[in-house]
């Protein structure tokens, strides 16, 4: 049933992951050959209903014939043509694999905080902000996901030793969510084939991409401006003496 309605009602393009695709000519003449003979099909059906001729077997197991031909070659195109278009949409999937991989390289030789490290984050970054805007379909999807935000809070995670300061806490939380959706994807390279192509259909992958997004934000808010930072860092250092002296408000915190 699923082939037959995707002959009658074959679009010839469609989008996977913000990419438009186009079916070939051969599966959309297929798609209008079975549809054809579906269509010639029912107009014989009717007329006997309407008419109440007799059976002319010959002529209903030539149009079954041609049916069965019909059928079994637009969905042996259809389905190669799916093939093709999957394989493509999973490129993305790839790419993202092979930028890890040279980041995990870059940041082993140089370093995190290094500029050679920040070069092969970027480029990782603008990869799963694109992710981002065509999968995470339980936040916002940004396109804008930066990776200087990134790259601060790299930096202040190397270089805070007080690991109750706020930016560090700020910072290991985008960190951490960066490190969870690398992991993602280095776990999917073992089971490529288990990705599904539409990437918004897998729920792991949503659920890490919706934790970054969060954490990003709230990067962006403190870690983007010096003077943001400051003041977080002075505002939670008021509330923390706060709770020392009022009982009350400490037991509020809790």
């Amino acid at each position: 049933v699923d082939i037959l309605e995707s002959s009658l009602e074959c679009q010839d393009c469609f989008w996977v992951n913000g990419d438009h695709y186009k079916l070939c000519e051969k599966v959309l003449h297929a798609a209008g050959s079975l549809a054809n003979v579906w269509r010639e099909l029912g107009d014989m059906l009717a007329s006997w209903l309407r008419q109440g001729n007799r059976c002319q077997i010959p002529f209903v197991k030539e149009l079954l014939g041609k049916l069965d031909h019909a059928w079994a070659h637009f969905e042996h195109s259809y389905i190669c043509e799916l093939i093709k278009i999957e394989e493509k949409a999973r490129r993305i999937v790839l790419e993202v694999i092979e930028l890890d991989w040279k980041l995990c390289c870059t940041e082993a030789a140089f370093g995190e905080v290094s500029q050679e490290s920040r070069q092969a984050r970027m480029q990782l970054s603008s990869v799963l902000a694109h992710i981002n805007s065509t999968a995470n379909t339980r936040r916002k999807g940004r396109t804008d996901l930066r990776s200087d935000i990134l790259d601060r809070a790299v930096e202040i995670c190397s270089t805070t030793s007080d690991k109750s300061d706020a930016g560090y806490v700020v910072a290991k939380s985008v960190v951490d969510a960066f490190h969870a959706l690398r992991r993602y994807f280095q776990q999917a390279e073992r089971c490529l084939e288990m990705i599904n192509p539409y990437l918004e259909n897998n729920a792991g992958l949503v659920a890490s991409l919706v934790e970054y997004e969060k954490s990003w934000e709230v990067a962006a808010r403190y870690l983007g401006e010096a003077s943001s930072l400051s003041t977080l860092r002075l505002t939670v250092s008021r509330l923390q003496v706060l709770r020392l002296s009022e009982p009350a408000f400490d037991a509020m915190c809790e």
